[in-house]
């Protein structure tokens, strides 16, 4: 499933399309929803599509939110629905493999993205910390590193948006960040959930830590939290989203 939501104000505030996507097909426009909707409403209208629009044997479902550079921080892993499900409310990224993924690419970045994307299962992800001090630090080590696809932000939480964009342009499509932390500790952390998790399964391993981090509330410190995930290739996305030369295809294993 594919959500194209577009805050307005406050980013409280959202309207929204929503597609549905089987393999060896086109996404199909299942939802428009124009009118300034809360995030309960969204959800409620991705479990109702879940249950009337998308087969998930053998695998769940994944649902995508595409979202403008600016506004890839939403804590859309944390949006619920009241409205009961086996006696309780709806959580997507609870039980579902959540991500976001951008509206920004363009068909510039596309040679940046094959060439990393041929390399995801060989080269190791790249650990952008503290010491990034400013964009040009962070140019210069995805330029020395051009076959890295897979990211680690641990910054100050302040660069984060910089610095997707430019992963994004770059042609990285898999960064993996905390929302609100920053530090060593924190890379290690997240670095430590890809350790040992092939590329294509890195967004049910951030679903398993979401879920760790709900089952301890009073643990506020658990590196599923705040947990963040951009696994944006360049493929399977609804026709107004994809732009030339890149091809809905099966995305690389």
């Amino acid at each position: 499933m594919q959500v194209e939501l577009l805050p307005t104000g406050a980013s409280q505030l959202f309207t929204y399309q929503i597609w549905a996507w089987d393999a060896g097909a086109q996404p199909r426009l299942v939802v428009v929803q124009d009118r300034d909707s809360a995030s309960s409403r969204v959800v409620d209208d991705i479990q109702r599509v879940l249950r009337t629009e998308v087969r998930e044997d053998p695998e769940t479902a994944v649902v995508e939110f595409f979202l403008a550079p600016e506004w890839l921080g939403l804590a859309v892993d944390t949006w619920e629905s009241d409205e009961a499900e086996d006696g309780g409310g709806f959580v997507p990224g609870l039980t579902r493999r959540l991500v976001v993924r951008t509206t920004a690419r363009t068909p510039e970045c596309y040679a940046g993205w094959k060439r990393r994307t041929a390399a995801l299962t060989t080269s190791e992800h790249l650990v952008l910390d503290d010491g990034c001090a400013d964009h040009k630090v962070v140019r210069a080590k995805l330029e020395v590193r051009p076959d890295v696809g897979t990211v680690v932000l641990c910054c100050e939480p302040g660069r984060h948006g910089q610095f997707l964009r430019q992963c994004v342009q770059a042609g990285v499509h898999t960064v993996l960040w905390h929302r609100a932390d920053h530090g060593a500790q924190v890379g290690a952390d997240l670095s430590g959930v890809l350790h040992g998790t092939e590329p294509h399964g890195v967004p049910e391993a951030v679903r398993l830590e979401r879920a760790k981090a709900m089952a301890e509330p009073g643990c506020t410190t658990h590196r599923g939290g705040q947990l963040s995930l951009l696994h944006d290739p360049p493929d399977h996305r609804p026709p107004p989203l994809a732009p030339e030369p890149w091809v809905l295809a099966e995305p690389p294993r």
